[in-house]
Order: C-alpha cells, then sequence, then structure tokens
C-alpha cells in the first residue's frame, strides 16, 4: 500500500495576502512542478488543501460573515467568498494539470457541512475513491453550509487534521512562508530562532509565545494551526518553508529540510 500524505499549502505561499484576489503564479508553478517531480521520483498518495489567502480572507472581512450568515448582503457575501476562493483553486488546478498531476478540486462545501462553526460531517466517500484510481484530490479553505448560523468559514487547518486520521495518512506537511515555528515572528524579530523538534515536553511553552498572525488571516495564524494539529500529532507532522525551492519536492520525498518537526504521543 502507499504511503498517503496530506500536504497543506498555505495561502501565503500562493497567494499575495495583503492584495484582495491576487496570485501568487511564481509560486503556484514552482510548487506545482515540485510536486509533479516528486511524483515522478517515487510513488505515494496525496491530498492537498490549500488555504484562501487573499481570495478568502478580506471578502469574509468586507461582508462580515465569520460568524454567521443572516442577512441578504451576507447571502451576497456568502457566494462572493465561494467564487473567490474557487478561482484560486482554478489557479492551482491549471498549473498542476499542466505539469501532468491528475488534481481534481473537491470543494469543501458538496462534502463538509458546521454545527455552529464546528466540524458535523465531513464526507471523505469520495476522496477514498479518487485516490484509488490515482487522483489528486484537493481541497481548500473555504465557506461551507452551518445548520445553527446559516454559514460558516471551515479552514484547511480544521480540515487537515480530520482528512489525516479519516483516511489514514502517514505524514502531513504543512507548507507555509517561513522556516517552521519559531520562538518569535521571524519577520519582526530577528532574534527568533527555529524550533526544530515539538513534543509534549515543549508544546505548552510554544503554544503560550506563539503570536497571532498580523495578515487578514481569519482562522487565527500559525496559533490556530498548532492548536488544530494537538489531535493528530501522533503521525510526523511537517512545517516547512514552501517558498523555498526544493523544499517541497524534498519532503514528500522523504529527504531532511530544514523544518519544525512535531510528534506528540
Amino acid at each position: 500500500m502507499k504511503e498517503l500524505i496530506i500536504m497543506k499549502i498555505g495561502g501565503s505561499v500562493i497567494t499575495d495576502k495583503n492584495k484582495y484576489m491576487s496570485a501568487d503564479k511564481e509560486s503556484i508553478l514552482r510548487v506545482a512542478k515540485e510536486i509533479a517531480n516528486a511524483r515522478k521520483k517515487k510513488k505515494f498518495d496525496l491530498v492537498i488543501v490549500h488555504g484562501a489567502g487573499s481570495f478568502g480572507h478580506m471578502p469574509v472581512k468586507k461582508y462580515n460573515i465569520t460568524n454567521g450568515i443572516f442577512s441578504e448582503m451576507q447571502k451576497l457575501g456568502f457566494a462572493h467568498t465561494y467564487h473567490s476562493c474557487a478561482t484560486l483553486s482554478h489557479h492551482l488546478i491549471s498549473v498542476l494539470l499542466a505539469e501532468g498531476v491528475p488534481a481534481i478540486v473537491v470543494p469543501p462545501l458538496t462534502i463538509l457541512s458546521h454545527h455552529n462553526k464546528k466540524i458535523k460531517k465531513f464526507d471523505t466517500t469520495v476522496l477514498s475513491m479518487l485516490l484509488k484510481e490515482g487522483y489528486v484530490p484537493i481541497l481548500r479553505g473555504d465557506v461551507v453550509l452551518d445548520d445553527v448560523i446559516g454559514g460558516s468559514i471551515s479552514s484547511g487547518d480544521e480540515q487537515v487534521p480530520y482528512l489525516a486520521k479519516k483516511l489514514n495518512a502517514k505524514r502531513v506537511i504543512y507548507g507555509v512562508d517561513v522556516d517552521g515555528i519559531f520562538t518569535a515572528d521571524p519577520k519582526t524579530k530577528k532574534d527568533a530562532k527555529l524550533i526544530p523538534f515539538i513534543s509534549n515536553k515543549n508544546i505548552n511553552s510554544i503554544l503560550s509565545c506563539l503570536e497571532e498572525a498580523k495578515t487578514q488571516d481569519v482562522t487565527g495564524g500559525m496559533r490556530g494551526k498548532i492548536t488544530e494539529l494537538l489531535h493528530y500529532a501522533t503521525i510526523p507532522i511537517y512545517i516547512v518553508n514552501a517558498k523555498k525551492r526544493g523544499n517541497i519536492q524534498n519532503i514528500l520525498l522523504g529527504k531532511k529540510v530544514k523544518c519544525t518537526e512535531i510528534r506528540l504521543k
């Protein structure tokens, strides 16, 4: 049986999170090529979840739909957000297909629903079938229906832990725009130090020092990611800089790269 890898590609990698609906086409092309090259060198199953970046976070804030869909204007915002996130998926999928990766987008709205902002139902049947047939399913951070507040946001960071457990993944990879998890924000503090390994011994102290994201992110930034990771971190998890050439290809192939590894027991 081939190894199954769940890989999250952050919105900070494939978009400019400070400019509405601005795709980083150079990064998308490089990441797609590295995925394709890795698949040529090693057989493994792969599910990709991409962040929404500036395609999702900004319309969510503009239409104020973080806490539910109650007005006609918010319904319009819900639809605009879905369209924006689908547009980003189109950018990514077009390049993956051009590189020979048989990727298929599965919108979360079609298989996932919420109950007051938490997963109520997540039907992975079609994902399992796609994997069995050799496809690469693509999910994304996006809006979903919510039976309490009408609609809510399902982040990729919420989806990844569920998928890892339900599909019995062997590894999880988070592609972000820094080298891993640091003692402070490496973009603003020069003395920030990379934390190469996180275990039960240091997880609480790390959570206490993590800062929230500085950009238009409605899903909790790095602290939100780590909090979600606690649900399934008994398998190897790697937080790696997907902006650096070669990192995605090498980590998919199981090679060592500069990153943070998380393993809790």
